[in-house]
This record gives structure tokens, sequence and C-alpha cells, in this order.
């Protein structure tokens, strides 16, 4: 089995459900998580190793392991420097086969269940998105962001300019892959959750959506279920994306519990019809469609402010 270490950068206060991250790393206990940020953790779970930094603590040994300078003026900024991790933390990361990095605001299934030696035989990167890649550790593939196909600027400008440039994702690292024709596993096994609409709803044009869906977690495991043609239907995943959505609690029951769109709900394991149109409820398709279109409408907006503003 190949050893694998994921990289989590965390600055400032965690999400309130931090602790449904922390089960289900610990769930995943054939991998080791290593979490650098600037909170304390009671309780760490054996296969997260803490590391404690501050923003400039970390800026330093960023720089330190780049040979170069580099601006890094804001917690988020750090997610551009994801695909150099390899290369940054090679102390850190003596004697693992793979290394990745992951956001905190994901839930993880059972990722070895997806993330097969097979694959890991095939493959230099698996996955295409930033919350969640994993990465060959070798010292070849640890110079890869270094070569040319990049379509968000090379790695010496995107160190260099405090905008985030979304290296780490589909037009940054993984553009360099395709140009250099480097072995990339592209399939997105995750429940990413369209974050424009309030209903939980898969993004991706790879993913149907149903009237009458939920996701939820189940002894570790990571599931969709829907409704079609009278009859419930499961689909498992590697882990479930929450990006952007705000959560009014968490909860300590960690072994069956629906995510919904504003909170945790646990249960029985027995998933019911109503508990899913109840947890999620469908609006109709022209409530959404001008739900989200206002909504990625205000965020384009907001973001093509904030480009006039940094450099």
């Amino acid at each position: 089995m190949y050893r694998i270490c994921v990289i989590c950068v965390y600055m400032g206060k965690f999400p309130i459900y931090s602790n449904l991250w922390l089960d289900s790393c610990q769930r995943n206990y054939t991998i080791d998580f290593l979490l650098i940020t600037d909170q304390t953790i009671q309780n760490c779970p054996p296969n997260v190793i803490l590391k404690n930094m501050t923003l400039q603590e970390l800026r330093e040994r960023i720089q330190i392991g780049m040979k170069e300078k580099i601006v890094l003026d804001k917690p988020y900024k750090s997610c551009d420097f994801r695909p150099m991790f390899g290369y940054i933390f090679q102390k850190e990361l003596i004697g693992y086969d793979f290394w990745g990095h992951c956001d905190m605001d994901v839930i993880f299934g059972n990722i070895r269940k997806f993330v097969t030696d097979e694959l890991l035989d095939k493959y230099d990167k698996i996955y295409p998105l930033g919350h969640f890649s994993l990465y060959r550790n070798s010292d070849k593939c640890n110079l890869y962001f270094k070569l040319e196909g990049s379509l968000v600027g090379n790695y010496k400008y995107v160190i260099s300019t405090s905008k985030s440039c979304v290296f780490d994702e589909v037009y940054g690292i993984d553009k360099i892959f395709e140009y250099n024709k480097l072995p990339l596993y592209e399939k997105r096994d995750c429940a990413d959750i369209n974050y424009f609409v309030k209903r939980m709803k898969l993004v991706g044009p790879s993913f149907k959506n149903y009237m009458s869906q939920a996701f939820f977690m189940k002894n570790g495991e990571c599931y969709r279920v829907f409704e079609s043609c009278g009859t419930l239907h499961y689909e498992e995943f590697c882990y479930i994306h929450l990006q952007k959505r705000a959560y009014t609690g968490t909860i300590n029951n960690h072994d069956c519990y629906y995510v919904a769109p504003d909170s945790f709900i646990p249960f029985a394991g027995t998933v019911e019809v109503c508990d899913i149109r109840e947890i999620n409820p469908y609006r109709g398709k022209v409530n959404e469609l001008i739900e989200e279109f206002i909504n990625e409408y205000a965020f384009r907006i907001k973001r093509k402010f904030k480009s006039f503003f940094i450099k």
C-alpha cells in the first residue's frame, strides 16, 4: 500500500464543523494529514499531524523552501503554493510515496476505495481540483510546477503577485500536466456542491441532479441518495465539498448524518423518501435558475472589483 500524506493549510478560526473534518480524517487511518495552522486543537486524531505556524512563519518557511522571494500576505493566497508543497515541505514528506493538499470545507468518505494502488501506479497526479489532489512524491514530479503550460501565469509570476491565481486547479497546474502530456487522473469522484443555490446540488457537467436528492455520511462513507422512477438510488463519493456554505452548528454523532443545506442532521442509518424532501427541498427549476444567476453574477462582480485593488 502506498504511503500518503495530505497537507491542509488553514489560518484563522476553523469552520464550525471542523470536528467532522477531523473525524473523516481519522476514519482514513491509513493516510496521514499534516495540518498547518495558527489554531490549537484538543485531542487531535493520531493520523493528523499538527504543525502550528503563524502566517508570517508560513511565509518565511515557503520562501526558504522556494529559495525565491514570494508574496503571501493573506491566508487564501497560500492555495497558489499548493502544487509546490512537495518541493517546499520535503523534510515533512520523507518516506511518503504520495503527498496531497486539501481544504477544511470537505468531509472525506472512504478515500482508499477511490484512490486505489492501481490508480496510483498509473498517475502522477490524482484529481484536478484544489480542494483535494494527490501528487507522486518524487524529485521529478515535485518540480513539475516549473514547467510551461499554465494559463494563469508561470510559477514565478504566481509566487510574486498578491493576486489569487488559482494555480492549484484546472487552468494552472492541470494545464501544465496537459501541455507536457504528464499522467493526470481527471475524473471527479467528489460531491462538489453548487454554492450559488441554497439546495444541495452537484456542480459540474458530468453530474445530473434530481428533484429529490440528499447527501449523507454513513460510517465513514459519503453518499448521495436520489429518487428516480419511484425508486431510491445510492451513489458513493470520495468526499463532499461544502465551499462557501454557512452552517449554523455541528453534531457529535459522527456515524450517520445528513449533510443538509445549512445543518447536519443525525439519523438512524435508514433513508426515507420523506426525509429527502424535507431536508433538501426542491423549489422549482425557474426559482433555482434565478437564484443561481443572481448569486453567480454578484460573485463575479465582487471578484472583478477586488482585482482592481490587488496586484
